[in-house]
């Protein structure tokens, strides 16, 4: 037996959505579905700026532009309120045109805090050799 779609990447912690030509949602997992506070139904057909990542526009520095302009997998650290995130996105490719991307998303937040407080806390210790 071979699981569905849906089951496959809802057992995901991470956020995944696939998005058209357009950037717009087409499908994305419960755990993003979890973050943005909305269902599915609700996400596909918008468009990523406005639904995942829940602002007006987009920069020239947001992962989904840079991949569909190079055409390659780009990965780079986005804000969402307060909450760190990895972006990464990979193209679709059909004969050299983008048909859409692959977008994975990895709540770095509590990484970055704990990074932090290391570093903190190791600087603060005296050091003799």
């Amino acid at each position: 037996m071979t699981p569905g779609w849906d089951l496959d990447v809802d057992a995901l912690q991470e956020e995944l959505c696939l998005l058209d030509a357009e950037d717009r949602v087409a499908r994305c997992n419960r755990a993003m579905q979890a973050r943005v506070g909305r269902p599915m139904a609700e996400i596909v057909g918008q468009p990523c700026r406005t639904s995942v990542c829940q602002q007006g526009s987009c920069s020239a520095a947001c992962p989904v532009v840079r991949a569909r302009e190079a055409r390659r997998r780009t990965t780079g650290e986005v804000l969402f309120g307060e909450r760190l995130f990895r972006m990464t996105a990979d193209p679709l490719l059909d004969s050299g045109a983008v048909t859409g991307s692959v977008v994975l998303l990895w709540d770095m937040t509590e990484s970055r805090r704990s990074d932090r407080l290391y570093r903190a806390l190791t600087e603060s210790i005296p050091c003799s050799v």
